[in-house]
């Protein structure tokens, strides 16, 4: 009768039963060593890590490809892909500031690829500049398992400018306000 009321638990080897909720203590049990069932989010972000690492360094390679050749659409296309496959990725996986980096970086590559924009010095710089960003973001999501507290609201506000919209004071100030802490370097 008592056998209906035991749980198997799966993270205890080689086989345990939870018995706290009746109170019972038995003394001749020996204690069961803890095993720790893999954790599939740390395959995800790993492979997050890597292949977004690895895009990185064919996006720089576009780039300056790009720069050689401004309105080669299969290089607009695939610098594209890049930054939007790591946005889909990082709101998945909760990195706010990865994802608001590198959508405002889709903003800006989605008026190129459209023939929208031209592909000028500052906005390549531009470019440059958010790739720097997310490299710093994804070394600190290595690192610490965040994508730090760093907002990057002047990388935000140039790449808007260069997408021909205003930033208003307003919109900078409201960013900041909804981070989770105060705008500070990552180290």
């Amino acid at each position: 009768m008592l056998c209906r009321f035991l749980k198997p638990l799966p993270i205890l080897s080689p086989v345990s039963y939870d018995l706290s909720y009746t109170g019972l203590k038995f003394p001749f049990a020996s204690p069961m060593q803890e095993t720790h069932a893999p954790n599939p989010m740390d395959d995800i972000l790993k492979d997050f890590l890597i292949e977004s690492t690895e895009n990185l360094d064919h996006m720089d390679r576009d780039l300056v490809s790009l720069e050689a050749d401004p309105t080669s659409q299969e290089l607009l296309a695939s610098i594209f892909r890049t930054i939007h496959t790591i946005k889909g990725s990082c709101g998945f996986l909760g990195f706010k500031h990865l994802e608001r980096v590198t959508h405002a970086g889709e903003d800006l590559l989605l008026l190129l690829r459209d023939g929208q924009l031209k592909l000028t010095q500052e906005v390549a710089g531009g470019l440059l500049e958010m790739v720097d960003s997310v490299r710093k973001m994804l070394e600190e999501i290595r690192a610490t398992g965040a994508d730090g507290a760093y907002e990057y609201s002047g990388l935000m506000d140039r790449l808007r400018r260069l997408q021909g919209g205003e930033v208003t004071a307003g919109e900078c100030g409201q960013e900041r306000r909804e981070g989770p802490e105060k705008e500070s370097p990552v180290s």
